[in-house]
């Protein structure tokens, strides 16, 4: 009982004076301090995650990006690799590594032979958050990306600044949204399927009379904005962390 301090409480019972308990104090000292939201000082909540001005996800998130350079419609050319969607992939993982990220990039590109959305690691094993370069949440997991779309725009690049927008054209005619977006090349449809049987050439031409379908950098037309571009055309590329 050393060990202890010793208190003396007074107890009523029964109507019975000067009856008294010894127990050790210790047992009722107040515990940790609880800070705003319920969560015990030097701990971390679930739900208390929030936005970081770089990206800073967890080990198991998945950054997505849109790239801060365009591209022509023949990515092999400017890869000097593989032809198909293979070659933006190397362009994004390059762009990762140059921002400080780790890891393997897939372009979301549809091409001749794969949909965009099956190019990409699935979530058959354990769906992942995914974020974009600032901590934005963008998505639950790869199968609500696609099935749904963004939670939120999916415009800010590998270094985590904005896109530049681009002239508003899709095609040479005036943007469906009326609005100055960034152009996406994606060769899919809404749900990442396959828009183009061979976008431009399998991605390997920039002929004026070849053309891919592309996306713009809102969250309702990210994929497929509802009109082709011409391949000699400029267009960035979005990026997703495997």
């Amino acid at each position: 009982m050393s060990s202890h301090r010793i208190a003396l409480l007074a107890l009523g019972l029964m109507g019975i004076p000067g009856c008294f308990a010894l127990f050790p104090l210790d047992e009722f000292q107040e515990g940790p301090a609880v800070a705003d939201g319920g969560v015990q000082e030097g701990g971390t909540s679930s739900d208390a995650r929030t936005d970081a001005p770089s990206f800073e996800g967890g080990a198991n998130d998945r950054l997505i990006f849109v790239t801060n350079a365009t591209f022509s419609g023949n990515l092999v050319s400017q890869t000097g690799g593989e032809g198909g969607a293979v070659a933006g992939d190397a362009f994004c993982t390059d762009a990762a590594r140059r921002a400080g990220h780790t890891g393997t990039f897939k372009a979301l590109l549809s091409d001749a032979s794969a949909p965009a959305k099956s190019r990409v690691l699935d979530d058959a094993s354990r769906a992942r958050l995914i974020v974009d370069s600032t901590g934005q949440k963008i998505a639950p997991s790869v199968t609500v990306l696609f099935q749904n779309g963004p939670a939120a725009a999916i415009n800010h690049t590998e270094s985590g600044g904005e896109v530049e927008a681009g002239d508003g054209s899709c095609n040479t005619q005036p943007s469906p949204l009326g609005q100055a977006v960034a152009i996406v090349w994606t060769g899919a449809n809404a749900t990442g399927g396959r828009s183009d049987a061979n976008p431009c050439g399998n991605w390997k031409s920039n002929a004026s009379g070849t053309t891919a379908q592309a996306g713009v950098t809102t969250a309702d037309k990210w994929l497929n904005a509802g009109c082709a571009i011409t391949c000699d055309k400029s267009a960035h590329l979005y990026c997703l962390q495997e």
